[in-house]
């Protein structure tokens, strides 16, 4: 597992908030003790490993950036066909987080999207080659994330009542979304380092989850890209597996 990219000075407010990662023991899972994690900071070349579903399949990608990318940028552009409800979605392949009584999750990304019409998901959710139903509504077994609902930026969750954080996406302007889950159910957002109130699951998913990314184009312009500067996700649990049946 790699470590945590720090950028100290007048960046460090593009790091995960201390108060966010203070929910789980980050030193002891960086050491592979107490949970897992994945960190995906995009840096390298070509492609991201992560699996691609788009309606535009010729011109849709998910790419690293080829310029400006420093620290680490990947970019996903949504395509060529012009249709208001065209779709691209990214998922880390191997669903491996799902909230269970007395562990803890926390997942963070920082992006930015350059159109803020139609909508957008980031956060956890079931691996799914069809995360909207093409349009206006997420469509997938369990999930916890952020919808971009237009503009406000909304906590969602299978089994939890929306909130909304009253916070509007800028166009071109990165935003750092970050939630944690209790071993409660309890689901805490925080919006570039400031925490909202709190969601709470009425079930835990059955589901195991993946790191995700859906954008629905909801205009008929061509190419609108989100562009990833990083994705963070751990679990804090103790896991028995040796000598374990």
């Amino acid at each position: 597992m790699s470590k945590i990219v720090t950028h100290p000075g007048l960046r460090t407010d593009r790091n995960p908030t201390s108060e966010a990662i203070g929910a789980i023991k980050l030193p002891a899972i960086m050491q592979g003790v107490g949970g897992w994690g994945i960190e995906e900071d995009f840096i390298g070349g070509g492609t991201p490993n992560w699996i691609l579903t788009a309606t535009e399949t010729s011109s849709a990608a998910f790419t690293f950036a080829a310029a400006g990318g420093k620290g680490g940028l990947a970019v996903l552009d949504i395509g060529t066909s012009g249709i208001a409800t065209e779709v691209a979605e990214v998922q880390i392949d191997g669903a491996a987080f799902q909230p269970t009584a007395g562990a803890s999750i926390y997942f963070g990304a920082l992006f930015k999207t350059d159109v803020v019409t139609g909508k957008l998901f980031v956060g956890l959710a079931t691996e799914d080659t069809a995360l909207t139903d093409g349009s206006s509504v997420l469509d997938v077994t369990s999930h916890i994330g952020f919808w971009f609902n237009g503009a406000n930026v909304e906590l969602t969750a299978t089994g939890a009542t929306n909130t909304d954080t009253g916070v509007d996406a800028v166009a071109d302007q990165f935003i750092k979304l970050e939630f944690v889950v209790s071993g409660t159910g309890s689901v805490v957002p925080f919006v570039n380092g400031t925490r909202y109130s709190s969601a709470k699951l009425t079930t835990f998913p059955t589901t195991l989850m993946t790191p995700s990314l859906a954008k629905v184009l909801g205009a008929t312009e061509d190419n609108k890209l989100t562009t990833v500067d990083w994705i963070k996700c751990y679990q804090q649990e103790d896991l028995v597996r040796v000598g374990s049946a």
